[in-house]
């Protein structure tokens, strides 16, 4: 027979492993996929990245179905988690997974890194497993991703073990320890936004000073052990040489983008007014989620169940016992922070890079974990004291308290589920008005939070009947747990409150997976019907022309609606999954080459280079339109004519601004190439009235990310030149017949080559060596950790 401590060991890592597996594994099963809002940004980028990597053997670095052509360095970074930097270095080895199973796969890994680091962290802080079970159980079942993987999960979870390992240095003052946090603290970037990490250098940072200030004795101890030697050395040069890597992957070639964000400034700072107020919901009210279960926001969620928020009470009260004040300190500095007060101020400019981060409010995921972690404590003290002595009356004291409360807060949900549709109401005008406060709410389309998360949230999420359930729930738990008190506060016998406290533990993991599973049903949607057709891995479609519609002659895009009801913003990155080359863009934009800036922006009649000054056509949130009447923009963008176009004659110009007067010229009717040379090889005869388009035959041999292979016929007598309309830019390179041609600039934005007469196969190719080498490294330093992780999860 298994000893009480084997049962319980056997008991907590089941439980741990069945509840990492089974939400992605139901929906994998259920063949489920995100609707909408960044979550659909992720699995669109992962998709795509992916689907090149096994069909063309290669790593994008170049996105055609994106304004154009863009170069892939940014949206490669935020979307190489540990699982994905792995399967890119496995090429065709997976083409017959569907694309599906595999992205769910990488968020077990994800949740599972997530637990590793709380698991190591918390130990050191927690007497009993049971404590540890009921706080990785809550982070596992509050972690929710299913709209929004960044700010509600990738945002902290490599937090845990980072502070876990920088905790092992202070305790044994060796070195590689620091390495390692170092090393998690870059690579954690991929698979995040970049301006994360000075929200998360702050937190750690933030964390050991208040734990140095709460234990002098033991740090001071662990300075005096230290040597400052070649192992500090080396971890130091290793740690800057990660972060130099991360800088070089989101970087190289990267002066070529324009970003237009919503707040911030050309350099990509913000002002101080957006570092307050971005994202809204500053206030005390969103975190009335802690008792009711429903999130006003689709960027992060609250709820931690109803077990945790009684015994946070009971762990503020023990906080400074056994020296874990530091934690009180941090949620309360944490919490000024996220409310926008004048800490947050002297945050925005002391802290380095913190002009970058504009999601203020978005701070409550760290608090969150932090309040999960007192709330262990406070569940940790009450068993110290409940399973060592039977006549504690201090337990008697508090069982008796914490049903009373449970007793109200089952009330409160049960009469407030009686009215749903004046409580919805009531719901409306709480997060209303602190929208209002925080400057974010108005009836205006430009404005995010006015339309996205209110009309949609509140009208959808909030409405009366999902009210009256949630809270009618929520009461009968909350019933259920105060009874369980009670007979626990009259228990006199210590296996009997054991297994007291274990039917706690199962109402508390059905209270949180419950509510996860909500979030699963709300914001994923099944496709089992097209899964084969839609998420497969298969080659990438060229589409001859561009369209001027979404939906039109998006066969891809057909298949999904109406099965994916969009929610929250749908961002361009969407056309990267349906292989869709749009001319406009009708949804959420934020950035595209400067070429291609200073062809919008001549057909609109602006400065090219004023980046002062928005484009004309461009609204934030809901895309962009090249503002002109001329026709000869859909004709040289690839609309009216083929991508691939051919002129017997280009007219040179010496100067940028001078293309751009001629493009926004009604006399141009885009049938004569612009090509721009500081010295021009020959005069032209050309006026921009002439006409010197043709029309050739040509055979496309190969597309994908990074290259296109075309077969050309040219039957003329001269040489002629192929002009096709993808962004150019320096790193693109063309060979014809295998040898490397120049590649020109051609109507301010994109290519084009002179082509002899006769037969011939063009490559153009998009190649970096550098940003290769790169991404194979971030592969297997990937594969290591994950071999770390799992050594670690198994004990």
């Amino acid at each position: 027979m298994f000893s009480k401590e084997r049962k319980t060991q056997i008991f907590i890592w089941a439980t741990l492993t069945f509840f990492l597996i089974a939400p992605t594994l139901y929906i994998i099963l259920q063949s489920r996929i995100v609707t909408g809002h960044d979550a659909f940004v992720y699995f669109a980028l992962q998709y795509f990245f992916l689907n090149n990597v096994v069909t063309a053997y290669e790593i994008p670095q170049w996105i055609p179905f994106m304004t154009h052509g863009s170069i892939a360095n940014w949206m490669h970074v935020i979307q190489a988690g540990f699982l994905q930097n792995i399967l890119c270095l496995t090429g065709s080895l997976f083409k017959d997974v569907n694309f599906l199973t595999l992205f769910n796969l990488g968020f077990i890994i994800d949740e599972t890194i997530f637990v590793i680091g709380t698991w190591y962290f918390a130990k050191r802080f927690l007497k009993h497993r049971l404590s540890l079970l009921l706080l990785s159980i809550t982070i596992l079942g509050s972690s929710i991703w299913m709209s929004q993987p960044w700010y509600n999960l990738h945002f902290i979870y490599c937090l845990p073990l980072i502070l876990h390992l920088l905790h092992s240095f202070l305790e044994t003052g060796k070195w590689r320890f620091v390495l390692l946090a170092g090393l998690l603290t870059a690579f954690q970037m991929l698979g995040n936004l970049p301006y994360f990490l000075p929200v998360i250098t702050f937190v750690v940072f933030l964390y050991f000073l208040l734990f140095i200030l709460c234990d002098k004795k033991t740090v001071k101890q662990t300075f005096k052990q230290l040597s400052f030697g070649l192992s500090a050395i080396l971890t130091l040069f290793f740690i800057a040489l990660s972060f130099i890597c991360i800088h070089l992957a989101l970087t190289i070639g990267t002066d070529e983008i324009v970003n237009y964000n919503f707040g911030r400034k050309v350099d990509g700072t913000i002002t101080m007014e957006h570092f307050k107020g971005y994202a809204g919901n500053l206030g005390l009210e969103k975190w009335m989620e802690l008792f009711i279960g429903l999130s006003p926001c689709l960027d992060y969620t609250l709820y931690i169940g109803i077990l945790p928020i009684i015994c946070a009470g009971y762990g503020i009260k023990h906080s400074f016992e056994r020296k874990r004040g530091h934690f009180l300190l941090l949620l309360i500095i944490l919490l000024l922070i996220s409310g926008g007060t004048l800490l947050s101020n002297a945050l925005y400019y002391i802290w380095p890079f913190m002009q970058y981060f504009r999601h203020l409010a978005l701070m409550s995921v760290f608090i969150k974990f932090f309040l999960c972690v007192i709330a262990a404590i406070g569940f940790d003290t009450f068993l110290q004291k409940a399973l060592s002595d039977e006549k504690n009356s201090k337990i008697k004291t508090a069982s008796t308290l914490f049903a009373l409360t449970l007793l109200a807060i089952a009330t409160t949900l049960f009469v407030f589920s009686l009215q749903p549709l004046k409580t919805s109401q009531k719901i409306d005008n709480i997060v209303k008005d602190g929208l209002v406060k925080s400057g974010q709410y108005e009836h205006d389309h430009n404005k995010m939070y006015g339309w996205a998360y209110h009309d949609i949230i509140i009208n959808n999420i909030f409405s009366p009947t999902a009210i009256k359930n949630i809270f009618q729930k929520n009461a009968i738990i909350a019933s259920l747990l105060a009874l369980i008190f009670l007979f626990f506060s009259h228990q006199k016998s210590i296996p009997k409150r054991y297994q007291l406290i274990l039917f706690l533990l199962c109402l508390h993991i059905f209270d949180i997976f419950s509510y996860k599973f909500l979030n699963i049903q709300t914001k994923t949607v099944r496709i089992n019907h097209i899964k084969d057709d839609l998420t497969r891995f298969q080659n990438t479609s060229y589409p001859k022309r561009r369209s001027t519609s979404f939906w039109r002659g998006n066969s891809r895009a057909k298949l999904i609606h109406p099965a994916i009801p969009v929610v929250g913003i749908f961002h361009w990155t969407s056309n990267l999954f349906f292989f869709h080359d749009e001319f406009d863009q009708h949804i959420r934009t934020d950035y595209w080459m400067k070429p291609f800036d200073q062809y919008i922006r001549a057909y609109a009649g602006q400065d090219i280079d004023d980046l002062t000054v928005w484009p004309k056509g461009l609204q934030f949130y809901f895309g962009w339109e090249i503002p002109t009447t001329n026709v000869s923009a859909q004709k040289i963008s690839g609309v009216l004519e083929d991508k691939i176009q051919f002129f017997s004659e280009v007219l040179w110009f010496d100067t940028d601004k001078k293309i751009a007067k001629t493009l926004n010229d009604p006399q141009y009717q885009g049938d004569l190439l612009l090509l721009h040379q500081k010295n021009p090889p020959h005069a032209s005869q050309m006026t921009k009235q002439s006409n010197t388009r043709i029309h050739l035959d040509y055979d496309i041999q190969q597309f994908d990310a990074n290259n296109l292979k075309v077969s050309i016929n040219n039957t003329t007598n001269k040489k002629i030149w192929m002009h096709y309309s993808d962004v150019w830019h320096p790193f693109w390179k063309a060979y014809l017949d295998g040898k490397e041609i120049p590649l020109y600039k051609s109507n301010l934005a994109y290519k084009a080559i002179e082509v002899p007469t006769g037969n011939h196969q063009l490559h153009m190719q998009f190649l970096n060596p550098f940003l290769n080498t790169l991404t194979i490294l971030f592969g297997l330093i990937s594969t290591i950790g994950l071999c770390c992780f799992i050594f670690l999860f198994k004990h």
